[in-house]
């Protein structure tokens, strides 16, 4: 039986289909990770082709036929289209897409994700925040989100609290001491540790009070996507693409 439905919406991504067809992954607020196709946008004419751009946060009116759904209509809410006008803001935003589209699972709302998702984007399209910082937020927050939350006070193995050198272990996603490291362990410089905590005790909209300079913001986001790249086992394809910007 065919049904229909609206759902606010987020394209993370879309890929040719058929001849002139595209199909879309959506994160929906209401109904999590979904996929649905979006015919005859490759016309030239077609209405809809705002609805298959990265970024394009929409009301999405989808038909479903047993599994298989279709995008029927589109009414546009943002298109975040300043971001692609900056080359910092167009690979953190894509890096932002690429790891939800890793980390939400497809039928499941989450609230919280699709938030955080949503008001990301916000502050890199519109205030007059560092990408970079609001993308080591996203990562954190993202990581609490998976059960991984990182740790500050004390070693998460010995439980003493910090005397030198911290470390995060791959293995597990936790920060441990130099006593508590493996093979597997990434070192943390104790600047890059104090970034660390700091944003992770900072809302997103009180981002604009750390001062932190761009050598202590690419080591903690290297720290970061390596942690959620073990985590999800998926390589985030803007990561290196970030390092260089």
């Amino acid at each position: 039986m065919k049904t229909e439905f609206l759902s606010k919406a987020i394209c993370l991504n879309s890929i040719d289909y058929k001849e002139k067809d595209k199909q879309l992954t959506l994160f929906s607020l209401e109904y999590g990770k979904i996929t649905a196709v979006l015919k005859g946008v490759k016309n030239a004419k077609a209405k809809l082709k705002f609805a298959h751009s990265p970024f394009c946060f929409a009301e999405y009116q989808m038909a479903q036929n047993g599994n298989f759904k279709t995008v029927v209509n589109a009414t546009l809410i943002d298109s975040f289209f300043d971001i692609t006008s900056d080359l910092t803001c167009y690979y953190v935003s894509m890096a932002l897409l690429d790891i939800t589209q890793h980390v939400v699972k497809f039928d499941e709302q989450n609230v919280p994700m699709f938030i955080l998702l949503l008001n990301s984007l916000k502050s890199i399209c519109y205030e007059q925040k560092s990408p970079k910082l609001i993308l080591v937020k996203f990562c954190l927050d993202v990581l609490q989100n998976l059960g991984y939350q990182l740790h500050f006070k004390n070693c998460t193995k010995c439980m003493l609290p910090y005397t030198s050198q911290k470390n995060l272990d791959l293995s597990t996603g936790e920060m441990v001491c130099n006593n508590c490291k493996t093979i597997n362990s990434l070192v943390v410089s104790n600047i890059a540790f104090n970034t660390l905590k700091n944003v992770d005790n900072t809302t997103l909209d009180r981002l604009t009070t750390l001062k932190v300079d761009e050598n202590t913001l690419n080591e903690c986001i290297e720290v970061l996507l390596q942690n959620i790249e073990c985590r999800i086992e998926y390589k985030i394809k803007s990561r290196k693409l970030i390092a260089q910007i």
